[in-house]
């Protein structure tokens, strides 16, 4: 049985021109077309439609393979949740994001909560540069929380245009 969900996948970086009528091989139906990509679109690729189960495994690969960023949401359908999974070259796993409807990052209630505790306990413990040691570590504990924030909760990736190549 099959369930044929919303998709949306976007796609950018530097593709060989042999490569391009492979990519569109394997993209969602409704898209740039292989001519206005070989033009040039000055922009990221972005691809709609629908795939069994949100489906793009092959062509994330594809990408992963050729260095290409992308960003890939899968609408919410049934007992289904919308997600946003994005990757660019460098990173070592591609990361996965619960999202809205809309593929705007959303924030678990679990770790809003975090979030607030730690925030919590500095304020608890305030911004006293004796307590901290000094002023340098109380920027230094800031820094870390923010850091910490960014990991768990990442920004949206800006995906590059893509451009052919070669």
């Amino acid at each position: 049985m099959s369930e044929m969900i919303g998709v949306t996948f976007t796609v950018g970086g530097n593709i060989p021109v042999g490569l391009v009528k492979e990519l569109l091989a394997l993209t969602p139906e409704s898209g740039p077309s292989e001519q206005d990509i070989l033009e040039g679109l000055g922009e990221p690729a972005v691809f709609d439609g629908a795939e069994n189960y949100g489906n793009l495994d092959d062509l994330k690969a594809f990408c992963r393979v050729n260095k290409l960023s992308y960003m890939h949401h899968t609408d919410a359908m049934n007992e289904y949740s919308s997600d946003t999974e994005y990757w660019k070259p460098g990173m070592v796993v591609p990361v996965v994001v619960s999202s809205d409807q809309g593929g705007r990052f959303m924030v678990s209630m679990k770790e809003s909560r975090e979030l607030c505790n730690r925030i919590l306990r500095v304020a608890r413990q305030g911004l006293d540069p004796d307590f901290w040691g000094g002023y340098n570590q109380v920027l230094a504990r800031i820094n870390n929380l923010k850091e910490r924030i960014n990991k768990e909760m990442p920004l949206k990736p800006k995906i590059p245009a893509l451009k052919v190549v070669g």
